[in-house]
């Protein structure tokens, strides 16, 4: 029975696509979690510290080109986030602010934590096929 545990779990790290240009591991996935019951249940399950604030450092955010979306444990303590903007994460792993102010609904109205995130289900939404360019008004996503 111990054999066929660390089997699945080495399936399932070897199964996750691991991207080498960040300082971190990061692994791509197909939807962030919805809600903080999810958030911290993906949290634990990379097994993600907590900052100096006590903040859990699990993040789910969009690629650079927002293209995909990525999870990973963030190495360094949960930043605000100002108001009409969305994180992306770029190379080596720089959380970077980016306005959502042309987004006709779900742009932040206030100041949040980026471990607050999921609280903007349009700042995780992201099209494989067209990809979202936040400076386009017209150019929004749905939420399935």
């Amino acid at each position: 029975m111990k054999r066929r545990a660390i089997l699945y779990v080495l399936l399932f790290y070897f199964a996750s696509e691991v991207i080498p240009q960040y300082r971190f591991p990061v692994q791509e996935v197909d939807s962030c979690p919805k809600n903080q019951w999810e958030w911290y249940t993906a949290g634990a399950r990379l097994n993600c510290s907590y900052d100096e604030n006590n903040i859990l450092q699990y993040l789910c955010i969009p690629n650079k080109n927002i293209t995909t979306l990525i999870e990973f444990c963030y190495d360094r303590t949960m930043e605000l986030i100002e108001k009409g903007n969305c994180l992306l994460l770029y190379p080596p792993g720089n959380l970077t602010q980016v306005s959502c102010t042309k987004f006709r609904v779900g742009c932040p109205e206030q100041d949040y934590l980026s471990s607050d995130i999921f609280i903007y289900l349009y700042c995780l939404k992201i099209n494989k096929i067209h990809v979202i360019d936040v400076t386009l008004p017209l150019h929004l996503p749905t939420l399935v």
